[in-house]
C-alpha cells in the first residue's frame, strides 16, 4: 500500500497558548521494557513493561510566549488544570499540507496532570534564538498519560513571528566586545516518583538547578582580567527582535527582550579556551541565587541599553 501520508511538527499547546513555531520536537513514550528469563534459559520467556513516562520536547522560536508560559521563578509551570498537546501535520499524497481545519493530522496528548519546563536558550550571531521546553506527565489516578488522536483537526498558526535574534551581553554593567553565540543552560535536575506498585510517575517536580551563561566572543583582552575568575554583580542578555522585509528593529525600539539580574552577588566568570580562526574565547558564567533573591529575570518589549 505504501506510504499515504508523511506529517510534519506543527507545534505545542499548551492549554490556550500556542508555541506554532516548533522547529524540532522529539515525542518519547518512555516505555522501559521488562524482559525475564527462567534460571539457564537461553532466551527470554517473559517480556512486559515496567514504566509509562511520556515526555514532549520541543524546540521553538517563540521565545517570549514560552518563557511567559513559565510561571514559577519563570522555570517551569504546574499544568494540572491544562491538557498539552503536541500536533503533528499531515502531507498529502502528490500535493501539499492539508488545511488545518481538516480531520488529516495526528494530535498527541498529555491528558493527565503534566509539568512544563525549559532547559536551554540558544542565540548565535546570523541566526534566530531559540528555546528548549520540556512537558512530561504523571498519572492521576484517573487518565493514562499520553493519548495518541488520529484524523484531527489542528491549530492554525495566525500572524508570523516576529523572533529575536542575539543582543549584547553586559557583566558588571560593561559590554563584552565581540560576541558570536550566548547559550544559557538550566540544568533543571527532574524528579518522577512512582509508589504503591504503579506503573507511571504519580508525583513531579524540579528539585534544583544548575545554571551556566556561555558566551563566545573576539574580546581576548577580556582574559587578563578573568586568569581565575571574577564575581559579578550584575548581568544582562539581550535578545535583539527582527522585523519582517526589513533589518533587526533599532536598539531604541521597546520591543526587545533580556535576561538579567542585579543582584548584589549573583555568579562567578571565567574563560575557559581559545580556539578558531580568526580566534574565539569561550567565557563561561555560573550563576547563582543572591540572598533572598531571584536566579534570574526576565524583562520583553524593552530598549536595549549598553
Amino acid at each position: 500500500m505504501g506510504t499515504q501520508k508523511l506529517f510534519v511538527p506543527a507545534g505545542l499547546k499548551v492549554g490556550t497558548t500556542y508555541l506554532a513555531h516548533a522547529g524540532e520536537r522529539t515525542i518519547d513514550n518512555a516505555l522501559e521494557a521488562l524482559t525475564m528469563s527462567a534460571a539457564g534459559d537461553w532466551a527470554p520467556n517473559f517480556t512486559g513493561t515496567k514504566l509509562w513516562s511520556p515526555e514532549f520536547q520541543v524546540e521553538t522560536q517563540d521565545l517570549a510566549k514560552a518563557l511567559d508560559l513559565m510561571t514559577t521563578n519563570r522555570i517551569c509551570r504546574d499544568c494540572s488544570a491544562e491538557t498539552v498537546k503536541i500536533m503533528e501535520r499531515a502531507i498529502q499524497q502528490s500535493a501539499m499540507q492539508y488545511a488545518e481545519a481538516s480531520a488529516e493530522h495526528e494530535v498527541y496528548q498529555l491528558v493527565s496532570d503534566a509539568m512544563l519546563y525549559w532547559t536551554q536558550i540558544r542565540a548565535q550571531q546570523g541566526d534566530e534564538c531559540s528555546i528548549s521546553v520540556v512537558a512530561c506527565a504523571r498519572y492521576n489516578g484517573l487518565n493514562a498519560p499520553l493519548a495518541q488522536l488520529s484524523g484531527e483537526s489542528i491549530d492554525t498558526a495566525g500572524a508570523a513571528l516576529a523572533p529575536y535574534t542575539l543582543g549584547p551581553l553586559l557583566i558588571n554593567t560593561v559590554q563584552f566586545e565581540g560576541l558570536k553565540s550566548f547559550t544559557f543552560a538550566l540544568n533543571p535536575q527532574v524528579e518522577k516518583e512512582a509508589s504503591d506498585g504503579e506503573d507511571a510517575p504519580s508525583f513531579l517536580c524540579i528539585r534544583g538547578v544548575r545554571p551556566v551563561l556561555q558566551g563566545e566572543c573576539s574580546d581576548l583582552s577580556a582574559l587578563q582580567a578573568l586568569p581565575k575568575g571574577v564575581a559579578v554583580t550584575s548581568w544582562t542578555q539581550y535578545f535583539t527582535r527582527r522585523q519582517s522585509s526589513l533589518l533587526n528593529r533599532p536598539w531604541t525600539d521597546a520591543v526587545h527582550a533580556k535576561l538579567y539580574n542585579t543582584g548584589d552577588s549573583c555568579g562567578t566568570l571565567r574563560w575557559n579556551r581559545v580556539s578558531g580562526a580568526p580566534s574565539r574565547v569561550q567565557v563561561e558564567l555560573h550563576l547563582h541565587r543572591p540572598a533572598g533573591g531571584s536566579l534570574f529575570q526576565y524583562a520583553k518589549d524593552v530598549q536595549i541599553v549598553v
